[in-house]
């Protein structure tokens, strides 16, 4: 039977619940034994352990190292893109303290 790994854990269980199956509400796992009651929802066909991101280390059948890799290229991209944002802000910088530069050089002098 599988366990489930999602952001919004309270939000699936409801969805199930609305559905008819029961979830958190006193059964007993028969195969899904480490699952927490308040996780646990008992199906027709089987059991079902829904779990928050924060929950993944209590999971049984897959683990952070199962989903670093997929962390790791969620990490890249982000710093791509915070690279890019920090060179387009540098650039945007560069600009203004070459345009104060020119402005500054083309004043005549004083006096």
């Amino acid at each position: 039977m599988p366990e489930v790994v999602t952001q919004y854990p309270q939000i699936v269980r409801k969805l199930l619940r609305q559905e008819g199956i029961a979830c958190g509400e006193g059964e007993s796992p028969q195969i899904l034994t480490a699952c927490p009651s308040e996780n646990f929802c008992s199906l027709s066909g089987g059991e079902l352990c829904v779990y928050g991101l924060g929950e993944v280390p209590q999971m049984t059948q897959i683990g952070p190292r199962d989903l670093a890799p997929y962390a790791a290229d969620v990490a890249v991209a982000l710093s791509a893109w915070e690279a890019a944002l920090a060179a387009g802000a540098l650039v945007i910088v560069a600009l203004g303290v070459g345009l104060a530069l020119g402005r500054w050089q083309r004043q005549p002098p004083s006096g």
